[in-house]
C-alpha cells in the first residue's frame, strides 16, 4: 500500500512540475508580447500595479516596467 502511495505521489509531483513549467515559458511569452508592443500596458488589482511593460514606465516617467510593479494608484 505504501509502495503504491508513493507512485501515485511521485506522478502528482511529476504532474505539477509539468504544469508549472509550461506555465512559465506561458508567462515569458506573454511578457515578450507584450515588451514587443508600441504601446503603454499596464495591469492593477485595486490600486496596486502587478503587471507592466516599459512603454508605460516612459509614459509615467519611470526608469522600467520593474519600478512600477508594486506600486500603488488611485481610481
Amino acid at each position: 500500500e505504501l509502495k503504491k502511495k508513493n507512485i501515485e505521489l511521485e506522478k502528482y509531483i511529476k504532474s505539477r512540475k509539468e504544469v508549472s513549467l509550461k506555465l512559465e515559458e506561458s508567462e515569458k511569452r506573454y511578457r515578450n508580447l507584450v515588451e514587443a508592443l508600441p504601446y503603454g500596458i499596464c495591469v492593477r488589482i485595486g490600486e496596486e500595479i502587478v503587471f507592466s511593460n516599459d512603454e508605460a514606465a516612459k509614459i509615467f516617467s519611470m526608469g522600467s516596467y520593474k519600478d512600477m510593479v508594486g506600486k500603488k494608484i488611485g481610481r
